[in-house]
């Protein structure tokens, strides 16, 4: 991944992430299979760019989503975006040295 790349030639280090790809709301009314690709499937294969790097030194991810579960007031919710729930668990059990967290934001709206 390129990013990775000019981070390391960069010498820097990657200690917190925050990924703002699921963070999608009603504008995107019928694409919801970019949900999927977007949220899911970016966060995937970012980590496994991170876990070809073999970084040793701890990793949080902050994984921020709108709409996914429902909160009281608010009448719209996308439950197909929950799918970042389960990879988001998965990470942090699968790579010791990535911490992933999945952070509901709610809007002013």
């Amino acid at each position: 991944m390129l990013l990775l790349d000019e981070i390391e030639e960069n010498k820097l280090i990657i200690n917190n992430v925050i990924h703002l790809w699921s963070d999608e709301g009603e504008e995107l009314g019928s694409l919801k299979d970019s949900f999927l690709e977007y949220g899911y499937y970016s966060l995937l294969l970012f980590v496994q760019a991170i876990g070809k790097k073999a970084y040793l030194h701890t990793i949080n991810i902050n994984v921020i989503t709108t709409y996914m579960q429902y909160i009281p007031g608010d009448n719209i919710s996308y439950p197909e975006k929950a799918t970042i729930l389960g990879i988001c668990k998965s990470i942090s059990e699968e790579s010791h040295n990535i911490i992933c967290k999945s952070i509901e934001f709610v809007t002013g709206k």
